[in-house]
């Protein structure tokens, strides 16, 4: 998807892809049973692969989580704080919200 010409931003078409990836019941799984954080970004990466923009990931401990590249100005992108329960199923923290 292309850059939204009214807002100049790509946070919408990011955004829409995250819910349609929510509709299809495509879950955050992690690499391990350790992992706290990386299945969350690897989750917000393949969002922005589907959204077609051009992106960096930031290395460990670094913010912004995410850049995206183009069209220019870059935009930082940060992944919300998870939360998982014994089930499995991970959510959002409220903090998030």
């Amino acid at each position: 998807m292309a850059k939204s010409e009214a807002h100049g931003t790509n946070a919408v078409a990011i955004f829409l892809r995250m819910v349609d990836a929510v509709r299809r019941g495509d879950m955050m799984i992690p690499r391990s049973g350790n992992d706290k954080e990386y299945f969350a970004q690897d989750w917000f990466s393949a969002r922005l692969t589907e959204a077609q923009v051009k992106f960096e990931q930031q290395g460990r401990n670094s913010y912004p989580d995410f850049l995206v590249l183009s069209p220019d100005p870059p935009e930082g992108y940060k992944d919300p704080p998870i939360r998982a329960r014994r089930s499995g199923v991970v959510y959002p923290s409220r903090g998030a919200c």
